[in-house]
């Protein structure tokens, strides 16, 4: 559980913090998937299992949220349950 929490806020930290910082839009995703990256790695495989989710489908994810354009299109895709 402590290391869910910490995934958790880092990544909300590192959301606020890519929002803010002075880079370009388009750097924003990147920035985020690499959050994203770091924040997932030690995920076992049985849990991702446990929310009917491969290894697989999970950097899918994180692709899709790394070729966005923008930091607001990013934030819509890490989520395989978000619409658009």
């Amino acid at each position: 559980m402590k290391k869910s929490m910490r995934g958790i806020v880092l990544y909300s930290s590192q959301v606020w913090q890519h929002r803010a910082v002075a880079m370009t839009e388009r750097k924003k995703p990147n920035a985020l998937a690499a959050t994203l990256r770091e924040v997932t790695s030690g995920v076992r495989d049985q849990r991702l299992a446990d929310i009917r989710m491969t290894r697989e489908e999970l950097n899918d994810l994180i692709r899709n949220v790394e070729i966005q354009d923008t930091m607001l299109a990013a934030l819509g895709r890490p989520s395989p349950w978000s619409t658009g």
